[in-house]
């Protein structure tokens, strides 16, 4: 998994902030199978700095990445 970042109100170059294999002990269900992402990634700013980040994907969500990876597969 990757996570890149930029600035959103001005042109910039991207800074990636995370780049490792997604490990299944980062993911969680929660209720209502809600799906979280828990990882830490490097600061924004600062190099020698990190910051822990919470993905949450309601269950519509999660079907909707499954669809798009499977309609973007080749055939």
């Amino acid at each position: 998994m990757r996570i890149d970042t930029q600035p959103s109100r001005r042109a910039g170059a991207s800074k990636c902030i995370f780049s490792e294999p997604l490990q299944i002990d980062s993911v969680q269900v929660g209720d209502g199978g809600v799906v979280k992402i828990c990882l830490t990634a490097d600061d924004i700013y600062t190099k020698k700095s990190k910051q822990r980040y919470e993905i949450a994907l309601t269950k519509d969500e999660v079907r909707l990445l499954g669809a798009a990876a499977f309609d973007a597969a080749p055939k």
